[in-house]
């Protein structure tokens, strides 16, 4: 069996093994005016093919200063931060740090003024802040300009790298890309940064300022090596800069930022097989694919009326869908084909299922919120204690320091955030009205 995270190498990677005719290779012999074609270097070849891949990302978010809402007003102030980042899908995927987007309430994506002159909005897809990557998906028709990513298992020490990015457009003036030179210094850097270590990062003298931070490193033949990261740290010397390398980005992308199974924004309760185009493996049991209809074999064949002929091709159609929206799809079962309406549901509601064993749903009258329960999953840590379906969930308790922090649960994010913050195997206690009943006992999470 097989899940769609390990179906993304062939859509963004070279493969491991390929030769060099078949590594990607975006360079195309530019038409140059005759006066100019003495200064027509392999840099300005390698910067005119990629740079319109190039994107500005900048972000706002809230800054949270304690007591400012006391002395001033409820509304936070805004910051705006801005980096770089790299397309590597024509229908608008960009590969970017995770530092660049971390808080993020509002997204902006800009190209090259010469290329593309309209500001889009983004969506994140997801995050890993162990990896230091995010993947965001433009909020437009496309075809956007796009680069595949290279490979960086066979990189060459002391090999001429270039470094594009389009930082601080509003800052400097002028949307426009930037491009530093340099080599490629040494590869399996360590490095040390707010406690946390990067490891496996290329090191290059080209200069990488927070700006170009998320923007492609890359060869002379053009082939995207890695991603730059900016790295403050008072312990690093000036002109060093790191970029995480090609496969590592790929390997992130195919087991992280790519798998539905892992999505934030939503449940989708199916997995995928690796061949024969975008067959089911598996179904989740009373989640969003089961009450579809959906079953283990079924072929999907689209998504509101998009072809999906492969997994890949799956993953990318869904991938920008959120909890609540509902999906045309349409299913081959043997000789049979029909559509069916698939609401996805939220990964909080899977958080609940998963850890606790129990579907919600949310009820009220006035002001008052609360959560009753629709189903108890067999053998589930709920189960062992006796929940019932109807059951009122009132409020659970969860580990604090050496006492308990009582958390009074109204929605099912409220509830599933509290679960968050406890380890699996610890005790919670939950307060359940039945009837007339008030119950309040402990329960071990899975």
């Amino acid at each position: 069996m097989w899940s769609l995270r390990v179906l993304a190498a062939g859509l963004l990677a070279t493969p491991a093994g390929a030769g060099p005719q078949d590594r990607p290779n975006p360079v195309e012999e530019p038409v140059v005016h005759p006066l100019l074609a003495d200064r027509e270097t392999p840099i300005v070849r390698v910067v005119r093919a990629v740079a319109p891949a190039v994107v500005n990302v900048s972000t706002t978010r809230e800054v949270r200063i304690p007591g400012y809402e006391f002395f001033f007003s409820r509304r936070r102030p805004k910051q705006v931060s801005q980096g770089s980042g790299v397309v590597i899908d024509s229908q608008g995927y960009v590969v970017t740090n995770h530092h660049v987007v971390r808080g993020a309430e509002d997204i902006r994506i800009r190209f090259d003024q010469a290329v593309d002159p309209v500001e889009y909005g983004a969506t994140l897809i997801a995050s890993d802040d162990e990896s230091d990557l995010a993947l965001l998906k433009i909020e437009g028709a496309g075809p956007f300009h796009s680069i595949r990513l290279g490979r960086s298992n066979d990189l060459l020490i002391g090999e001429t790298v270039v470094a594009i990015g389009n930082p601080f457009p509003d800052t400097i003036g002028g949307r426009s890309n930037t491009v530093t030179l340099g080599i490629l210094s040494a590869v399996g850097r360590e490095v040390a940064v707010d406690g946390r270590i990067r490891r496996d990062l290329l090191q290059t003298d080209a200069a990488i300022n927070p700006g170009n931070s998320g923007g492609p490193l890359v060869n002379v033949r053009g082939e995207v090596i890695g991603i730059n990261q900016a790295i403050l740290s008072p312990s690093i010397s000036e002109g060093i800069g790191f970029a995480i390398p090609a496969d590592r980005v790929s390997e992130i992308l195919n087991t992280t930022l790519l798998d539905v199974d892992r999505s934030t924004r939503f449940w989708l309760g199916i997995t995928l097989e690796r061949a024969d185009g975008a067959r089911v493996a598996s179904v989740e049991p009373h989640g969003p694919g089961d009450a579809a209809g959906i079953e283990r074999g079924d072929q999907l064949l689209e998504i509101d009326g998009a072809p999906v002929p492969t997994a890949i091709a799956f993953s990318k159609a869904i991938l920008p869908k959120a909890a609540g929206d509902a999906i045309a799809l349409r299913v081959r079962r043997a000789a049979r084909e029909w559509t069916t309406s698939l609401v996805l549901g939220s990964r909080a509601e899977h958080t609940l299922r998963e850890r606790l064993g129990i579907a919600v749903k949310e009820e009220g009258r006035g002001d008052s919120r609360w959560l009753r329960v629709d189903r108890v999953v067999p053998d589930s840590p709920a189960d062992k204690v006796k929940f019932r379906p109807g059951d009122i969930v009132w409020a659970v308790g969860i580990p604090a320091g050496r006492g308990t922090a009582t958390i009074r649960t109204a929605s099912v994010e409220q509830l599933a955030e509290a679960l968050a913050h406890v380890r699996a195997g610890r005790m919670i206690t939950v307060k359940l009205y039945r009837n007339d009943d008030v119950y309040l006992g402990e329960v071990r999470l899975r």
